[in-house]
């Protein structure tokens, strides 16, 4: 089986919108704080970040089967602290306990080596225990929790 991770291209976007909301309906269970957000609007705000992240798929023998966003953030004023910050990872369901997600993320402390990261973080849901147990069994600690409030 051929595995990588390749960016996204322009022409994947409806394609990855698709996943992006059933990754998103999954996420749900897991929020406290969710709210029902259209389609059109999720949509929107991905449009509206994109440039400060990066989309990459989870290929499978030339198939998408999950994707990473990552975020690269940068320690003021030591911006030669560089952190790559793994925003959101997904695998289809139908793909999981293959050991997808685990290549994906091996493959990219790699490339983060190899950029001079300083560090890796990812984002877990405070109720999503399975995630939390993925992250940990990867080597990851809990550094921080974040919390959260409607104004």
């Amino acid at each position: 089986m051929a595995f990588g991770l390749v960016p996204v291209q322009e022409d994947d976007l409806i394609e990855l919108y698709a996943m992006f909301n059933a990754y998103w309906t999954e996420l749900e269970a897991f929020d406290p704080l969710a709210e029902v957000t259209a389609e059109a609007d999720r949509r929107q705000e991905m449009v509206e970040d994109a440039e400060d992240q990066e989309w990459l798929w989870i290929e499978l023998d030339g198939s998408h089967v999950g994707f990473m966003m990552l975020q690269t953030l940068y320690d003021e004023p030591l911006v030669n602290l560089r952190t790559q910050e793994i925003r959101d990872l997904y695998v289809e369901p139908f793909h999981r306990r293959k050991g997808l997600a685990k290549a994906a993320v091996e493959a990219l402390l790699v490339r983060e080596r190899e950029h001079g990261s300083s560090l890796v973080t990812a984002d877990v849901l405070r109720d999503n225990a399975a995630a939390l147990a993925f992250w940990e069994a990867m080597g990851f600690v809990v550094r921080a929790h974040r919390t959260a409030r409607r104004p």
